[in-house]
């Protein structure tokens, strides 16, 4: 879950996915992919299918 109160960026890279899916405001949508950059709203969450653990990235879209 984005709890860092700003935009987010997630980079999910590697590892053996199955299925990622973002929930936010109470819906969740897969996304049908299995890495690549995802962009998270303030509390949004995400979900991660997994064998193998895949390296995850974040990155502030807001420098202040």
């Amino acid at each position: 879950t984005n709890t860092t109160g700003s935009p987010v960026t997630l980079y999910v890279a590697g590892g053996t996915v199955s299925s990622i899916t973002i929930a936010r405001q109470g819906s969740a949508f897969t996304t049908g992919l299995v890495s690549g950059a995802f962009q998270l709203a303030q509390n949004d969450s995400v979900t991660i299918t997994y064998t193998v653990t895949p390296t995850l990235t974040i990155v502030p879209n807001e420098i202040n």
